[in-house]
């Protein structure tokens, strides 16, 4: 309860209290004393009136004083402000911001003929809306992690209805903290008229445990601070999910980290998780599906760790983007009980051999590179699966416009423009397999694609040991789990570390994310790897030649060299295989027309993608991907219509149904006053804060008017003693009489 008074310009009439104080002063002061001999003989004998006629007087200057004061008091209008819980189905006007999650955990099902927390979520909040009072204000925002749309100001209750009712999934993890700064920004917007009403916030949500992600108490501290502002508005956080929500999920369905070519087999990996309770013993049937319809079926039981890993085979014989979904029986959430994945087969693998020459006679080293990638007899001439080999100072922009990997077997020499085209290539996504050994000079290496690290090659090359080594070295694969050593685990698929290694070149500095993947045994870098915005580099520091080891001789050479260029060859799976919310670019071809770019959603919906410039190519840009499936985008080309197919997935954080922890939820009481509603339809019948004026001017009046009664009581009785007329008779009567 807050004191407060309308007219404080009137507190000057406060001195008017001081008005009797001051009279009295000056009549005594006024007053004459008159000297009466005959007095002499009353006032010794009435000692206990004069004392009373005192106490009168000093009472009714403080009955005047208080009546003066009460009286200015009630001009001031004196009011006291008091906050008091009010139905909120009252006739009351209110500002309410109601935050619906979209994402996709909020189609959930508990039942199998129930309604889905999203369903639940826009039923309670259109109840909401249909009890406000007539005058009430709304805005609804709908949020996900890959959408977001919402009304920048409050407006009216039948254009929050609209946007309640029109609440569909559009996936990404919800985060509150983002909800409730959403709604505090609105209701800032919004504060010029929308003081004159309470203001209160909803957010119906499943209460996920990933939801709470960047609870900090810096973002709390700074989203409390917004939400201290004029309107303060109550926080009510609706929880429309399970109790106790159980899920069967695809949580991965990947390829080998391998170019795909056609005709050769595709291993493919996909694993099986639960949330609520673990997966049943009992073996799950699993469903590969291709885009025909056909598929295989697996029936498998949990490993170890709970989970289900399956794993397929599939031979493609035709090139171009193969779709392929893994599925499961449905549950819950039937969006994430399959998961769908685009592999790009190619026909053939463009690579670019740098060297010195292909002389059969010679034992350089760019002839066992290109023995290795096409097997042939002496004298056969090489199909047209790679480009032919030439020297580094034959490169061309041409030569790498339409190659995947290009390996570099001799560098006699490195010019500047030979480095940029290098750099560009690889920073475009391409892959660049450079061997260090032979004439290759370290200094133009370190300057021109090292450059301190802001280049592209994994580490600083020193100059080759003058001498060779007396101690003959040994490679050891250091990273076991990389996909280029997946066939060299077992001994009969060869084995490393017979490999005998003479010479080799010394590296220095690591470039910032390289990593080893074979050493020497005294530590020396083999093999050193790093990843550079869309493509790899991997540096061998011994040459493809017998000059530097017997690695050309043995039969480990031809299969690590066809893993590490397909390796380097394969695309990011992420560019085709997104996320629900992640935009969808698409690198036009060359030669085909940007004009026009079509997009079919999973639905069979028709849109336009839009066209933009980046990195000096035409890209085609959709960024409404809320619906899981496969995307295909196509475009007219020199030679008719290209297409390219996207696979869209439910993201796993949304699979797991894990609810916030009653520590979470305690949190989020303690730090920002929100209540937490389990029940929905609490939600409804609630009751919230209005602020009430009560006037205090009549009581001051009344207490005034009791304080003029006083006085006059004062006047006629007070002093007046119960023998005080007998006694004055007795004094002032003639002797003998009565």
């Amino acid at each position: 309860m807050t004191p407060a008074i309308k007219n404080p310009h009137l507190l000057p009439l406060l001195l008017f209290a001081l008005l009797p104080l001051l009279l009295h002063i000056l009549d005594r002061r006024r007053a004459r004393a008159v000297v009466w001999p005959a007095m002499r003989f009353l006032v010794p004998r009435d000692v206990r009136r004069a004392r009373r006629l005192r106490r009168r007087e000093a009472l009714l200057i403080l009955t005047r004083t208080l009546l003066a004061f009460l009286a200015a008091a009630a001009f001031l209008r004196p009011v006291t402000v008091e906050e008091r819980q009010a139905a909120a189905l009252g006739s009351s006007p209110r500002n309410l911001v109601m935050v619906i999650d979209v994402s996709y955990s909020m189609a959930h099902r508990p039942v199998e003929d129930g309604p889905s927390a999203l369903e639940r979520a826009r039923e309670a909040a259109l109840n909401e809306l249909d009890g406000a009072a007539p005058g009430s204000r709304a805005a609804v925002i709908l949020l996900s992690g890959g959408k977001e749309e919402h009304a920048s100001r409050l407006g009216p209750l039948d254009d929050a209805r609209r946007a309640a009712r029109d609440a569909v999934l559009a996936g990404g993890p919800f985060r509150l903290l983002a909800a409730l700064d959403r709604a505090a920004e609105v209701l800032i917007r919004s504060a010029a008229g929308a003081a004159d009403a309470p203001a209160e916030i909803f957010v119906f949500t499943d209460l996920q445990k990933s939801s709470l992600v960047g609870l900090d108490s810096n973002h709390v501290r700074f989203l409390r601070e917004r939400l201290r502002g004029p309107l303060k508005p109550r926080i009510r956080i609706v929880d429309c999910g399970a109790e106790r929500p159980v899920n069967r999920f695809v949580s991965s369905f990947e390829l080998e980290p391998l170019a795909a070519s056609a005709d050769q087999p595709l291993e493919l990996r996909a694993r099986i998780e639960s949330t609520g309770e673990p997966l049943a013993a009992a073996p799950l049937p699993v469903h590969l599906l291709d885009q025909g319809g056909g598929g295989d079926a697996l029936h498998l039981a949990p490993g170890a760790d709970g989970a289900i890993a399956a794993v397929f085979a599939r031979r493609v014989a035709t090139p171009g983007d193969v779709r392929l979904t893994v599925q499961i029986p449905g549950d819950g959430l039937a969006a994430d009980d399959s998961r769908s994945l685009v592999v790009e087969v190619l026909d053939r693998l463009p690579v670019l051999v740098v060297g010195d020459t292909t002389d059969p006679r010679s034992s350089r080293t760019t002839r066992y590179v290109d023995l290795a990638l096409v097997p042939r007899a002496r004298d056969a001439t090489a199909p047209p699966l790679a480009f032919r080999p030439r020297a580094v100072s034959q490169i061309t922009a041409g030569d790498l416009e339409d190659c995947r990997v290009v390996i570099v077997t001799a560098l006699e020499r490195l010019d500047d423009t030979t480095a940029v085209l290098l750099e560009s290539f690889v920073r475009r996504g391409g892959g660049l397999l450079l061997f260090a050994g032979g004439p290759a000079g370290a200094l133009p290496l370190t300057e021109r694609l090292f450059r301190s690290g802001q280049g592209i090659l994994p580490a600083q090359a020193l100059p080759r040991e003058p001498v060779r080594s007396e101690i003959e070295a040994h490679p050891r694969i250091v990273a076991q789990e990389h996909p280029v050593f997946a066939a060299f685990r077992g001994p009969e698929s060869g084995d490393a570390g017979r490999v005998t290694v003479r010479a080799w070149t010394r590296l220095g500095e690591k470039a910032p994310g390289a990593e080893v993947l074979a050493a020497l045994d005294d530590g020396s870098p083999w093999l050193i790897e790093r990843r550079v915005d869309g493509g790899r580099v991997i540096l061998a520091t011994t040459s493809a030649a017998p000059d530097d080891s017997d690695l050309p001789l043995t039969p480990l050479f031809l299969p690590l060299l066809h893993r590490l260029t397909r390796y380097l060859a394969a695309p990011d799976s992420r560019e085709r295989n997104l996320e629900i919310g992640d935009e969808i670019r698409w690198p036009l071809p060359a030669g085909v027309s940007p004009g026009e770019v079509t997009m079919l959603d999973p639905q069979g919906a028709s849109r336009t993608a839009e066209t933009i410039e980046a990195g000096g190519r035409k890209v085609a840009v959709f960024g409404s991907t809320g619906l899981p499936g496969f995307y295909e985008l196509s475009a007219t080309g020199p030679s008719g219509r290209v297409t390219a197919a996207f696979a869209v997935n439910v993201a796993e954080e949304e699979s797991r149904l894990e609810r916030s922890g009653p520590e979470a939820i305690e949190e989020l009481r303690r730090s920002l006053g929100a209540e937490v509603v389990r029940d929905v339809e609490a939600a409804v019948e609630t009751t919230v804060t209005v602020k009430a004026e009560r006037e205090r001017w009549p009581l001051l009046f009344a207490l005034a008017l009791a304080a003029l009664l006083a006085e006059m009581w004062i006047l006629r009785g007070f002093g007046r003693g119960p023998d005080r007329a007998g006694k004055v008779n007795q004094l002032t009567s003639p002797p003998g009489r009565p």
